[in-house]
This record gives C-alpha cells, structure tokens and sequence, in this order.
C-alpha cells in the first residue's frame, strides 16, 4: 500500500515535521512534570498519541503505524516503571500491538508469501491454544496474555509489515523518534538514581542504579536505544547537528544499560552492531572508517570509567562471575554464566521431550518444572518455550521464522535495506533469548525488519494540512 501524499496535521504532524530542538525540549519538559508534580502526565501524553493516531483517515492510520509503535517501544516499559497501572496496564504493550495489528490487517487488503507466513503461525499455535483451553488452570486468561501474546503479536505484525514501504527521509525520522521518545525514560532514571558511589554494587543485576524498576527490560530498552544512535552514526544520520553530541547521547544510553547490570540488552546490541557493520562495510568510506573507529576508545573508556565507579563489579558481571564463583563454594559454568537460563532451557527441552506432538499448552510448562527438579519459573527463553509448550508445532514456527529472515536478507539488494533487516532481526531474535518476550520489542523489530527503505520519488510524502477529500 503506498499513497502519494499523506495529509498531517496536530500533534503527529508536529512530531514528525517540527524542528527537532522543539520536539527534544517538549520531551525534557516531560519528563519534568513526571519527576516533579506527577506521573499521571506521562500517562496523559500518551493517551494524546493513541487518540491522535486514531483521529484520522486509514490512510494516515497506515502510514503512522511504525511511528506509534516506536512510542511505544518506550512507554510499554517506562509506564511499568512508574506504576500506571491500571491507566496504563502492565501488558499495555501486548494488548496494543494484538488490537492494533487486527484493526490495520481488516482494513487492508494484504497480499504476498510473506503474509502467509505469518498466518502459517497463527495456525501452527490453535493446537497449544485448545490444549490451554482444555486445562484446569485459575489464570489461563493471564497465562494466554503473559506467554502467548508475544508469537501472536509477531506473526500480526508480520502480516501488516509484509508490504509496507517507508521513504527514506520517513526513515530517518523514524530512528529519530525511537530516540527522542524513550528521552524521558532516560531522564526520569537518571534523577531517581542515588549518588551512584553509595550503591553497593553486587555480582547480579541490580535496579538501584536505573531508577528501581527491573533491570533486564530496562537494559534492554537502553541498549537498544544505544544501537539506534550508532546505527544512526554508521549511516551518517546524526541525532544532532554535532556529532560530538549525538555521541555523548549514545554513551549515556549505554551507560545506563551498563549500569544496570543487566548483560543481555549490552550484548544483544554489540552483536547487532558487529552484525551492521560488516553488511555495511563495503558502503563505509575509507576516511569515514577512520573516524568511525575513535569510537572503540570512547567505549573502553566508557567501560573503564563505569567498572572503576562499582569497583570492578561490572567487569567480574561481564566476566560470568558470582558470589559463588568467587568464594569457591560452585565452579563457573554455562548455567552460571547465564543467570539460570540454561538449566531452564535444558528443562524446556525435557518437557517437550515428553510432550513431543502437541506440547504442553500456552503456559503450562513452568507448573511441570518440578517434575524435573526445577522450581516454578517462567521460561526467558521463547525459543525452548515455543518447543516445550508447542511441541513439534513450536518446532515448525521456528522454522517459519528462519525461512523468513533467510527470505529478506537474501532479496534486499541495498545496503541500508539489508543491513536495517540483520539490525532489527538481531535484536528481536536475541533478545528473545534473555528476556523471552516479557517486553513488545521482539515482535515490533521483527516486524520493522520487513519495511522496505525505498526512493522517496515514488513513496508516501509528508505534508502540510489535513486531507479532507
């Protein structure tokens, strides 16, 4: 679907139009209000977004959808944070992507393999669903929410996103949202954060130093955020006129993810920037190469700085040790390395061995985990969850899902295209292997990994005014 021209007008014309030293200051002012009379404002701005995306016309509603969602890659867990609940509820996210996605996907006339993927999923999980259905479980509405919603929302945003096309300048000012809008998640972590040097860091993830609220989702955010800066740096997009600045801008993010303690979302975003770098290298000028890698120094000084400020707890973090580790009373292992994760995909792995065919149903598998010398805990890992509460039904979603993203990266020719899918894949995937799908950024970068990056001569417009034909 592509239109000519798309009428703004309000608030998103605002944001995706105005001056970006307006839109930053709105945004700082924001979180202000948050910080020094209520919370309830953050709430209030965002209901704005949603009414506003809604107040218009399909095609608007079309065309606007991956700027909602880069919202709301923030506010999903910013609004955790500050506890706006019930206004916000905590699987906001979730309910959002699920209403969003059908509501787009009626209204439009989606064709194509890749669509058909993404039903191919959403058939592949009826069997896991009736098995849920059938179950003798007080919480299976929460059970369905909580683990089943993630794949759902990823297979509807993979219907939706199959055609959807976005000009390059559309695409710049999408990373440029991403950023602006998680500004006062940022601000808001850093003012709740005590004097950092009266924080006992400790060798597992800690809130204290982000503001109280989980560390994992937060570090996630943060170091995905931080991604988007320097993907923005490796593509020549400055968040600022001044590269100085938009560099002090990515350092912070990591630093608060780095802060965190929380390795996953640190790692995920290396590895996703590795994987961009060596797609991009042959666009990347010799000169502008050189300059590229003063980045290295700053991040080791970066590192340096921040291990030295917990007393060189985040280097022993970083290196899988424990308190256990350290004082001799158990040997580092993979299951150390991995706070746990590995026991517990080893257990998803059991469970599906006994339950080959249809698995156990949605949800079902952390109330098995005692029959396998486990406590109850739910899987961090979506990918052994898919198996253990599918069965060979999870296996063929998996399959689906690799078909996929071996489909874009070998069809997308130019460079940003193919680099923009491994960034989104990387980070998506990845990230599903630490935090499962506990946050919507899974499904939403899978989705993006779709869009194609077209010549903006023969793509959708922004302009002045309101459509009113």
């Amino acid at each position: 679907m592509i239109n000519n021209k798309i009428h703004l007008s309000g608030i998103w014309k605002w944001l995706l139009c105005g001056k970006s030293p307006q839109i930053i200051l709105f945004h700082c002012l924001l979180a202000a209000l948050v910080i020094l009379i209520s919370k309830w404002f953050y709430a209030f701005w965002i209901g704005i977004l949603v009414f506003s995306y809604f107040n218009n016309k399909f095609k608007v509603q079309f065309f606007l959808t991956p700027f909602i969602l880069a919202n709301i890659l923030s506010a999903e867990v910013f609004s955790r944070a500050l506890k706006l609940n019930p206004i916000i509820p905590y699987e906001f996210g979730k309910y959002f992507l699920f209403v969003l996605f059908i509501y787009l996907i009626t209204r439009t006339n989606i064709k194509g393999s890749l669509a058909r993927y993404g039903l191919l999923i959403l058939f592949l999980l009826l069997p896991s669903l009736f098995i849920s259905l059938l179950s003798e479980s007080d919480a299976i509405l929460k059970e369905l929410i909580f683990n089943g919603f993630g794949i759902v929302n990823l297979a509807l945003g993979i219907i939706f996103f199959s055609q959807y096309k976005i000009s390059l300048h559309n695409f710049k000012t999408l990373l440029r949202l991403i950023i602006i809008s998680t500004l006062p998640f940022v601000i808001w972590s850093s003012f709740k954060t005590p004097d950092l040097s009266s924080i006992d860091f400790s060798l597992t993830s800690s809130a204290s130093g982000i503001g109280g609220f989980s560390s994992n989702q937060i570090s996630t955010l943060f170091g995905f955020v931080f991604s988007v800066c320097v993907f923005q740096i490796i593509n020549k997009y400055y968040f600022f006129k001044n590269s100085l600045l938009s560099l002090s801008l990515a350092m912070l993010f990591l630093f608060k993810a780095l802060i965190s303690f929380s390795r996953g979302g640190v790692i995920v975003a290396f590895v996703a920037l590795f994987l961009v770098f060596f797609v991009s290298r042959k666009k990347i000028k010799k000169s502008y190469f050189k300059n590229f890698l003063l980045l290295i120094p700053l991040l080791f000084t970066l590192f340096y700085f921040t291990n030295k400020l917990t007393d060189n707890s985040l280097l022993l973090r970083f290196q899988g040790e424990t308190n256990s580790t350290l004082s001799g009373r158990s040997e580092k292992s993979l299951n150390s390395i991995s706070t746990g994760r590995f026991d517990i995909m080893i257990n998803d792995l059991n469970i599906w061995n006994d339950n080959l065919f249809f698995g156990t149903g949605i949800g079902q598998s952390p109330k098995l985990r005692v029959n396998y010398g486990e406590e109850f805990i739910i899987s961090h890992l979506e990918f052994s969850r898919l198996l253990a509460e599918n069965g060979i039904f999870g296996l063929f979603i998996i399959i689906t899902l690799i078909i996929i993203i071996i489909r874009i990266i070998n069809f997308r020719k130019n460079i940003l295209n193919k680099s923009f899918a491994v960034f989104c894949f990387t980070i998506s995937i990845l990230t599903s292997f630490h935090a499962s799908m506990r946050t919507s950024i899974t499904p939403i970068l899978f989705s993006f990994a779709l869009m194609q990056i077209i010549n903006e001569r023969i793509n959708t417009k922004i302009q002045k005014g309101y459509d009113n034909e």
